[in-house]
């Protein structure tokens, strides 16, 4: 071998050492490669998962929605906002069903994949609250309407006891008073019924009412039964009284004819005195007591007389003739 063919110490120090800053360079560009492409991967699953995440949350909140709607409009429910309050043992309740029956403002958050992952993660995190709060709502429609379920049957127990009350009074008043005793006897049992179902605290305000009803019918009846005997009785006393009234009329009368038969009454009498009449005596004839010659002139009483010639007074025809008043 030559001198010149041989490869000096140096020269293969050089070349040694550009083979490792060559492999040096591309390992650490095989290597940012390698980070660059973990780093984005990363931020892929992040993305995904908070997608994910989000997506899972809108489900049952749609849910939980219309869960709360039907709910809030089932007929059972508006009929107990329609109740009368005066059918609840606690007024209260009403008011809290009324409340609770409200629509509730919630707008489900979107979880498009479009939108970066914070985003997501906010928008995960509204639907979760606004799930909760509609779980509430419906927990607390549901406790309104079972409270007030409750209240009313409370109600018509105590309605259903307080009329059992009045009943068994009714039947304490009413004996002997009634037209019918059946209506007496049907109430007892009505009665004996309605006792026992007020005591039954499974009994619902249904059965309640439908019990009361019918008390109240059975004591109706013998309301009735008691106002008809009562006007049969009054009718029979007025009748009895009319026919009183024309015996003793009729007795009064006979008495009446009787009495004019046997009571004596005279004749009037009246006097009358008989007529008078005075008829003057026919003149007799003349009288001459002094020789002389006596001439009446004129009629009747009051005439003058001639005597001799002389005028005569009344008093001396008088004594002449006897006309004298």
């Amino acid at each position: 071998m030559n001198e010149e063919e041989t490869p000096t110490p140096q020269v293969n120090t050089k070349k040694k050492r550009t083979i490792l800053i060559a492999s040096i360079a591309a390992g650490v560009l095989v290597l940012a490669g390698g980070i660059t492409g973990g780093v984005y991967a990363y931020h892929q699953h992040e993305h995904s998962q908070a997608v994910s995440a989000c997506v899972k949350t809108v489900t049952p909140l749609q849910n939980a929605l219309t869960n709360l709607h039907t709910q809030q409009s089932a007929k059972a429910t508006t009929e107990l906002v329609k109740l009368d309050v005066k059918k609840l043992a606690d007024k209260t309740t009403h008011t809290t069903l009324a409340t609770a029956v409200k629509p509730v403002s919630v707008t489900v958050a979107s979880c498009a994949s479009t939108l970066n992952t914070a985003q997501l993660r906010v928008n995960a995190g509204k639907n979760k609250r606004a799930f909760t709060r509609v779980k509430t709502a419906t927990a607390n429609l549901t406790s309104a309407v079972d409270k007030l379920v409750a209240s009313r049957t409370l109600q018509s127990r105590n309605l259903l006891t307080a009329e059992v009350k009045a009943g068994q009074q009714l039947v304490k008043d009413s004996q002997g008073k009634v037209q019918d005793q059946k209506t007496l006897d049907q109430l007892n049992t009505v009665l004996t019924a309605s006792n026992k179902l007020a005591q039954d605290k499974t009994a619902d305000s249904t059965k309640l009412d439908k019990q009361l009803d019918e008390l109240k019918k059975a004591e109706q009846a013998v309301r009735d039964s008691v106002e008809a005997k009562r006007k049969a009785d009054e009718e029979a006393a007025r009748k009895a009284e009319e026919e009183r009234q024309a015996q003793a009329a009729a007795a009064a009368a006979q008495q009446a004819q009787t009495y004019r038969a046997q009571t004596y009454r005279a004749p009037a009498q009246s006097y009358r005195a008989p007529v008078q009449t005075y008829r003057a005596p026919a003149p007799s004839a003349p009288q001459n007591n002094g020789g002389g010659t006596t001439k009446r002139i004129g009629g009747n009483e009051g005439s003058i007389y001639k005597s001799n010639g002389n005028l005569a007074t009344p008093e001396d025809g008088c004594r002449i003739v006897g006309f004298c008043n």
